[in-house]
């Protein structure tokens, strides 16, 4: 006969802020429309700042965040340093992240570390860029 538990989980009806002080700016303590939050292997938190142009991280429970994707000015780009309002940021287990790049139609992968990026799926001006 094999037991059976049942879980019943609740979720704590009052929010606390993790990330963002509540008014939209570029500081390293804000936000402007974030639109998406995911969580790496470590527990930092990355969110795609849409209309900075950049992905933030934050550690576990730090108040500021680096700018990991983007050029870090707040004015969206083209280059392979640059992004003009992403969308998403998955982190794979080796470190590695991929960003939707919604603007500029492309899929961008920073290896762990780098600066820049390289462009893994979408097109760069009129080159359709092919992976196989």
């Amino acid at each position: 006969m094999f037991a059976v538990s049942i879980v019943e989980l609740r979720w704590n009806k009052t929010g606390i802020t993790v990330a963002g002080i509540g008014i939209a700016g570029n500081g390293s303590n804000q936000l402007n429309t974030p639109i998406d939050a995911s969580l790496d292997y470590q527990n930092s938190l990355y969110i795609a700042d849409r209309n900075n142009h950049r992905i933030q991280k934050y550690l576990m429970g730090a108040s500021y965040a680096t700018t990991v994707a983007g050029n870090g000015s707040g004015i969206g780009g083209t280059s392979l340093n640059a992004l003009l309002y992403p969308a998403q940021a998955l982190i794979i287990s080796n470190g590695d992240m991929f960003v939707t790049d919604t603007y500029n139609h492309r899929i961008l992968k920073w290896s762990s570390g780098s600066s820049s990026a390289v462009v893994v799926a979408g097109v760069t001006g009129r080159l359709q860029i092919v992976v196989n």
